[in-house]
């Protein structure tokens, strides 16, 4: 099952303090990145370039150029736009 990608009014992000129990493998974060990457439509990866609003694979919120607290990293960093 796939994460939410963008969150919807009135929901409430995730924050690393929710994430401290979860540990994953370098292996399971890459799997993770390249599926998340390649279900990203072209209006999203528009509106995260424009917006500044990034959303990581594990549903934690980034800077464009930047990596969550649990090691993934922007998708605009994994498409090579940054």
């Amino acid at each position: 099952m796939r994460q939410q990608k963008w969150p919807q009014k009135g929901m409430t992000m995730k924050t690393s303090l929710d994430y401290d129990d979860v540990q994953y493998t370098a292996k399971e974060r890459l799997q993770m990145e390249r599926n998340y990457v390649r279900e990203l439509t072209d209006e999203e990866i528009e509106q995260m370039v424009f917006d500044g609003d990034v959303y990581t694979a594990d549903g934690c919120k980034v800077e464009p150029d930047g990596v969550c607290p649990h090691g993934f990293k922007s998708p605009l960093l994994l498409l090579g736009l940054i």
